[in-house]
């Protein structure tokens, strides 16, 4: 990813030396905004490494969790705090500053700079089964239901088949909890 995006900084959480890594450039690049697409553990091991005064935007729950591990004596006595984020509230809540950003992204857009990768497209009867899917490989692309495509289990009147979005695999499951940006705390981002 370093390459292929050309960037200087790509850290895997799963390297051996990324709490050291992250530890050391958080403080060399006075990094304190942590935004958080995953929620779960890594929000706790992530924050217990940002210096004083951190704070995690949570604006995804890719571990099928709510943001955890965290130590509440970090929260108080360094100052570290934990906000959802979305990012349409922002948006309203910025108004008209955000229009430059919002026209260049557009234009990024336009020249097929942001591609999201779609793993894979469904009929409204696979609905369940894919559902399952994505569970299991979350990060390789987007799910796209697509109900307008010829779905032969759906013809001549079928019904529906009955599932279950919070436990798509019989077992129980707890839908990450729901948190809204409400102010104005973070400027930028």
């Amino acid at each position: 990813m370093k390459n292929e995006y050309n960037q200087k900084y790509v850290l895997n959480s799963s390297d051996k030396d990324f709490d050291a890594t992250l530890n050391k450039l958080a403080a060399e690049l006075g990094a304190t905004v942590y935004i958080d697409p995953v929620a779960g553990d890594l929000t706790g091991k992530v924050m217990s490494l940002m210096p004083p005064g951190s704070t995690s935007l949570v604006y995804g729950a890719l571990s099928s969790k709510g943001p955890c591990g965290l130590n509440p004596l970090a929260l108080i006595g360094m100052g570290q705090t934990i906000q959802g984020f979305v990012l349409g509230e922002f948006i309203k809540y910025k108004g008209k500053d955000m229009m430059p950003i919002i026209g260049k992204s557009m234009a990024l857009q336009k020249v097929k700079a942001f591609q999201p990768t779609i793993q894979k497209k469904f009929p409204l009867s696979k609905f369940q089964d894919s559902v399952k899917e994505y569970l299991g490989n979350m990060t390789g692309g987007k799910f796209v239901l697509c109900p307008h495509m010829e779905d032969a289990a759906l013809v001549d009147g079928a019904e529906f088949p009955e599932f279950d979005l919070y436990s798509p695999d019989g077992k129980s499951f707890e839908p990450p909890a729901v948190t809204t940006y409400t102010g104005p705390k973070i400027d930028k981002v």
